[in-house]
């Protein structure tokens, strides 16, 4: 019997599997004129896909359809949720993850993956390349979608029964539980170190991004852009998550003789990962007269949420 139901659970994980590839083609990656990894298309020796923005007008200033923000938001806090719960239920397909004997360095580790690069280039994608006139409705929900993904440790069941269709012929009533009372207690804690640092851009490069977008459009809806900015610094407050950021940035930027670098040794191993990922996540991401970002011709190889430069955080913040 064990062996049947570790089967059976090993072919629910594979259909899960395709549901949610399908998901992620099909919504994150869809008219991505960057589809694959860079390091993809140069093992199979694949020409680089990517278009410069200002070549394809038409296909890069495409936004997500209306809605499409708020399922991708469900879809990233049901992972969010199955990944902290991966545990509890013996009966959630999910447990097939055991069976593949994946190994992962967070509590996120399997799915996160494949999440990580469509994801961050859909919400770069909406901020960067949304016009003056766009209803700002639907770049809130995409944001919404990001700003979820970045506070795994906050997934509660209460969230995702919201979405819960009413029972035939009656309203979905969700009541206030002492577990949703108590969400907002949940923080960051050491034990998502490793989903942080692997998902590093999403808390500096693609911040940075969102304020560029936030300045070009604060005119345009002032409470909402007001909103999302105070949005984004909440979820940045935590002292110790703000700390590992910090860190992470400034092994980013030292040098191998500077002396503090001893002091730095437990995060300078992620930089060669994070460098990539800033190269291979912007691949084809170019700023030109319509756009909103804050990226250069040349391609993106700083981080530059702590820089007081012209195009950093702070004076981003002033402005």
């Amino acid at each position: 019997r064990n062996v049947r139901d570790g089967v059976d659970a090993a072919g629910s994980f594979r259909r899960a599997e395709f549901f949610v590839h399908t998901l992620v083609q099909f919504w994150l990656v869809g008219d991505d004129f960057s589809p694959l990894p860079v390091r993809t298309c140069r093992s199979y020796g694949l020409p680089l896909l990517s278009l410069l923005s200002r070549s394809n007008p038409t296909l890069s200033e495409r936004l997500p359809a209306p809605g499409l923000g708020d399922a991708v938001k469900l879809l990233v806090m049901y992972l969010n949720r199955s990944s902290v719960c991966k545990l509890a239920d013996a009966g959630n397909v999910f447990d097939g993850m055991l069976l593949r004997k994946e190994s992962c360095d967070s509590p996120a580790g399997y799915w996160n993956p494949l999440m990580q690069r469509p994801l961050y280039r859909f919400v770069l994608r909406t901020f960067m390349f949304c016009s003056r006139d766009a209803d700002i409705k639907n770049i809130v929900l995409v944001f919404s979608a990001w700003m979820v993904y970045m506070e795994p440790w906050k997934a509660q069941q209460d969230d995702l029964n919201e979405y819960d269709l009413p029972p035939p012929g009656g309203r979905n009533v969700n009541c206030v539980s002492d577990g949703k009372m108590q969400r907002c207690d949940v923080g960051y804690s050491p034990a998502w170190q490793g989903f942080v640092l692997s998902n590093y851009l999403f808390y500096s490069s693609l911040v940075v991004h969102f304020l560029g977008f936030a300045h070009k459009f604060i005119h345009s809806d002032v409470a909402s852009v007001l909103q999302m900015v105070s949005k984004v610094l909440e979820v940045l407050g935590s002292s110790e998550l703000l700390g590992l950021i910090y860190k992470v940035d400034a092994a980013y930027h030292s040098r191998v003789s500077d002396s503090q670098s001893c002091c730095l040794d437990d995060v300078l191993k992620y930089v060669p990962t994070i460098r990539e990922q800033l190269q291979d996540w912007e691949d084809g991401l170019s700023k030109h007269s319509t756009d909103g970002s804050f990226l250069h011709m040349a391609k993106n190889s700083s981080l530059r949420l702590f820089s007081f430069d012209d195009d950093g955080a702070y004076n981003l913040l002033q402005v």
